[in-house]
C-alpha cells in the first residue's frame, strides 16, 4: 500500500501499529452518514438457503470420453448409468463456498456422477464428498 511505503513501513509489526491511525484518518476523510439510519434489511425467509444461493456456476460440455475441464484441471467421470447419459451434453459445474463441486444437468443434480481429477491445479481444494475423488 502506498501510504505504508511512504511511511517507510517494512515489517508486519510496524504495519499493525500503523493500521489503527491510518483507518482513523481514512474514515475521517471518506466516511459519510447513511441517508436513512434505519436498518432496512429483510430477514431471511425459512426457505432461503444461502449455501445454495452463494454458488459459482459455470457451463461445461462433457466429452464422449466422459471428461470435462474446470478450473485448469481435467475431470474424468467414472462410467456409470448417470454419467454415461451426460456424454456430449452441456452441464453446469457448481462450486460451493466450502469447496464442494457438483454437476447439474437440466436443473437436476447428478450426485452419483463421481469424478476423478487429473492435472496439477491446486488452487481450489476438493472437499471430502463422495461426488468427487482425487487422482
Amino acid at each position: 500500500m502506498k501510504a505504508m511505503r511512504l511511511e517507510g513501513i517494512s515489517s508486519i509489526a510496524d504495519a499493525n501499529t500503523f493500521l489503527d491511525s491510518y483507518m482513523a484518518r481514512h474514515n475521517e476523510r471518506f466516511a459519510r452518514p447513511a441517508f436513512d439510519a434505519r436498518d432496512l434489511h429483510r430477514p431471511l425467509a425459512p426457505h432461503d438457503d444461502l449455501r445454495s444461493i452463494m454458488v459459482w456456476r459455470e457451463q461445461r460440455t462433457v466429452t464422449a470420453a466422459l471428461t470435462l475441464h474446470y478450473n485448469k484441471a481435467m475431470f474424468i467421470l467414472e462410467p456409470n448409468d448417470v454419467s454415461e447419459k451426460l456424454a456430449r451434453k452441456r452441464v453446469t459445474v457448481c462450486e460451493y463456498p466450502d469447496g464442494r463441486l457438483e454437476i447439474e444437468h437440466e436443473a437436476m443434480s447428478c450426485p452419483t456422477a463421481s469424478l476423478t481429477r487429473c492435472g496439477r491445479s491446486t488452487s481450489q481444494p476438493l472437499s471430502g464428498t463422495n461426488i468427487w475423488t482425487r487422482l
